[in-house]
């Protein structure tokens, strides 16, 4: 592979990547300070952040890119962030990894866009949408850089590598996603045929000369107007395409489980499921970890066309906004579905244990939870619905005279809901999903509380990321039940309550 850059592409990046650098410095160290500022999520150092970009490990270290605007904390003037880790949760912040500099991605609505990375041989190869407005016309295509130590990137002299194809729409043309199979690199990329959502696939020896071969996959109108941040891998003997959909209700993630044919290059699915029925959970990303686990990480917040959305929180007035989700690792289970699981590196985050043991939570009396200092601890419930006589049961987080989050537990109908209706001031709403129960007839549940988001895990199969901006006063904890008793077993840990615990800025 030969990848060139002119030196004076080279300046032009330089000094768009000094000026974006400039702009979060001058203000990262009184962002820190804000109250809302998450202890154990990753978030920008100042300013805007969305989907994951260019996930992967390489010269010992997970990367993890982001969409970033490094000058104010609302979406525009699309950037790529950087951070590291050696163990997926303690992190480090590099200097910005790209920014608009080129004719063909300087736009203000956009820039560089989403993308991703591969390894090849001793390069980091990253392919990202390139985002252009000409005359009030929009233009995606697919641009290539790279870097020798996974810090400081060049883009390649030819720019773009991938036209739209005629058949697809060129204004929704975005999000590739790299993988290789055998001797050759393949790519998807997000696009429409005739209205229709889709994946287009592309094929190339070298990652510059990229071959159309079709359309992997389309919607048939059953699955949103537009597929944003494809994802496509190998999982056991099963391929997988994860998706973000635009306009398909409360779903937000979804992915498709089904075979590869790469003859033909087409994918036919047969499984449908959701990755995340939260609130706040958008384009996420996966990669293979050295010792083959599957990762993902999803982008924390939601878009003002989703039915729920009543603002980005109340991170931007302290001039940040959003974060990434905890990591997940991902598995094909028995029934065809992908299940679901914190990695075991947030583990690593844990302190001052505590195994509450068996618990009776008596039908319509409180059982008041201690749980570190009840604002960034990770909860683990096992309840057992043979002694379990109760019609549901009710978790409050967060609770406090005037703010509380609810997330209940109806045995008796087989639903779960997450209700942030009195969460804050901000966000509002409610979200419903069948309640996944285990074949033994026990429910098992790991709730991941922050400084300004709840993540819940039940059973295997459902995930729920929420934002909520609760004031640090709102620190109470307590079940309720219903109907009857809830016996369960719990235990607890405290977790990081301050971002310098996991980051390195």
């Amino acid at each position: 592979m030969e990848f060139y850059q002119t030196e004076a592409d080279k300046q032009r990046l330089d000094r768009q990547i000094g000026r974006a650098t400039q702009s979060v410095n001058a203000v990262k160290d009184i962002v820190a300070q804000g109250r809302f500022r998450q202890g154990y999520h990753l978030m920008p150092p100042a300013y805007w952040m969305n989907d994951p970009n260019g996930f992967v490990y390489f010269k010992g270290r997970y990367h993890l890119f982001y969409q970033h605007n490094p000058y104010s904390a609302v979406w525009a003037n699309m950037h790529w962030g950087h951070a590291s880790s050696e163990d997926l949760v303690h992190w480090t912040h590099h200097p910005i990894a790209l920014a608009p500099s080129e004719p063909y991605d300087t736009c203000f609505r956009g820039g560089c866009y989403s993308g991703s990375s591969v390894v090849a041989g001793e390069k980091l190869v990253i392919l990202y949408t390139a985002n252009l407005v000409e005359h009030g016309v929009q233009t995606q295509k697919q641009c290539l850089a790279w870097s020798d130590d996974g810090i400081h990137f060049s883009k390649y002299h030819n720019n773009p590598v991938i036209d739209c194809p005629k058949e697809l729409d060129a204004a929704n043309f975005r999000d590739p996603k790299i993988w290789k199979h055998g001797n050759l690199w393949y790519c998807v990329v997000a696009s429409k045929i005739n209205g229709d959502a889709c994946c287009a696939i592309f094929r190339s020896t070298d990652l510059i000369q990229w071959e159309y071969k079709g359309v992997l996959v389309r919607g048939e109108g059953k699955l949103g107007s537009m597929w944003e941040c494809p994802d496509f891998f190998p999982l056991e003997d099963k391929y997988v395409l994860q998706f973000s959909p635009m306009n398909l209700g409360v779903y937000k993630t979804i992915y498709l489980v089904g075979d590869m044919d790469y003859d033909t290059c087409r994918f036919t699915w047969k499984t449908k499921g959701e990755i995340d029925a939260g609130f706040d959970f958008y384009g996420p990303q996966t990669m293979q970890a050295p010792d083959g686990r599957r990762i993902m990480v999803g982008w924390q917040n939601a878009w003002d066309w989703m039915p729920w959305f009543s603002g980005f929180g109340a991170a931007p007035m302290e001039n940040w906004c959003s974060c990434m989700s905890i990591p997940r690792e991902i598995t094909l289970g028995k029934d065809g579905l992908l299940h679901f699981k914190p990695a075991d590196e947030m583990k690593l985050l844990r302190s001052s244990a505590q195994d509450l043991g068996l618990l009776k939570c008596a039908k319509e009396i409180k059982q008041n939870l201690t749980v570190g200092d009840n604002i960034h601890f990770e909860l683990h419930l096992d309840i057992d619905l043979h002694l379990t006589n109760a019609d549901s049961l009710q978790i409050h987080i967060r609770h406090s005279d005037f703010e509380d989050t609810v997330i209940q537990l109806d045995f008796k109908n087989q639903v779960l809901t997450f209700d942030r209706s009195h969460s804050d001031f901000c966000m509002k709403g409610t979200m419903t999903r069948p309640l996944p129960l285990n074949s033994d007839g026990n429910l098992s549940l790991d709730l991941f509380s922050d400084t300004s988001s709840i993540e819940l895990f039940v059973g295997d199969t459902l995930c729920m990321d929420c934002a909520i901006f609760a004031e640090n006063k709102s620190n109470k904890l307590f079940f309720e039940s219903f109907g009857g008793d809830t016996i369960l077993n719990a235990h607890s840990w405290q977790m990081p309550r301050n971002e310098k615990d996991i980051t390195n800025n």
